[in-house]
């Protein structure tokens, strides 16, 4: 038998026809697309609401980065690689997560690499819907800040976020300062002097405040596997 999990309408939230049409966004979304990287829907139900998603056998990015404080430069750089290769799938269909985080990232064993698989698609808009308070405060771009559209380029901005914690066990931007008034952050190798230049450059694309300067998803995905693929990880 297949195991599966189950997301379910609770009869007590308090705006039961958005979120009902959060859930069914997102069960669109999961049994429409195929990917290695996108946890896959299975069946959806408008009444009783609820979603049936396949079953990941891991543990979330976040448990894994509490349990093991930072990830090898490898392990990182492929993280990064998997999740932008989702998102930028996403983006092809003019869909953005917005809500990239650690806890939306599952991991799961696959012979001896590990699978990175981006979960949570109830916040998902498509590019150029308003996304007003929309993502967790410390990963949303400055983009997505205010009165905003969204914008595919603020999940670029949280795979440089994910990237950054798992390099160096911190996160860029301090909650006071999540509103973006620094210009940078810190630098990873004045954290983390082990991890390659190579591929703490790529914090230029990932991170860069003029949303011009940031890469797509795809390319981003290309760069970071080569990193991996030429050992400078």
């Amino acid at each position: 038998s297949t195991r599966v999990v189950a997301k379910v309408l609770r009869h007590d939230v308090r705006h039961p026809e958005r979120a009902r049409a959060r859930l069914e966004r997102e069960a669109v979304l999961t049994m429409s697309i195929r990917h290695p990287n996108i946890v896959r829907g299975i069946d959806w139900s408008p009444e009783p609401a609820y979603l049936l998603l396949e079953h990941l056998d891991g543990v979330s990015l976040r448990e894994l980065l509490r349990q093991r404080g930072r990830l090898a430069p490898d392990e990182a750089a492929d993280m990064a690689s998997q999740v932008l290769d989702a998102l930028g799938e996403l983006h092809r269909r003019s869909i953005v997560h917005a809500d990239v985080k650690p806890a939306n990232v599952m991991v799961v064993r696959d012979d001896s690499r590990m699978r990175f698989v981006v979960v949570d698609f109830d916040l998902a808009r498509r590019i150029g819907e308003p996304v007003r308070g929309v993502g967790t405060h410390m990963f949303r771009a400055p983009e997505h800040d205010g009165a905003a559209l969204a914008a595919a380029s603020a999940d670029v901005w949280g795979v440089g976020i994910l990237l950054y914690r798992a390099l160096t066990g911190e996160l860029p931007f301090s909650a006071r300062n999540q509103g973006h008034q620094l210009p940078n952050h810190r630098p990873v190798r004045d954290i983390a002097p082990h991890v390659p230049e190579e591929l703490a450059r790529v914090f230029d694309d990932l991170l860069a405040h003029d949303t011009s300067r940031r890469s797509d998803a795809a390319r981003l995905a290309t760069k970071l596997r080569s990193c991996v693929a030429l050992a400078t990880c």
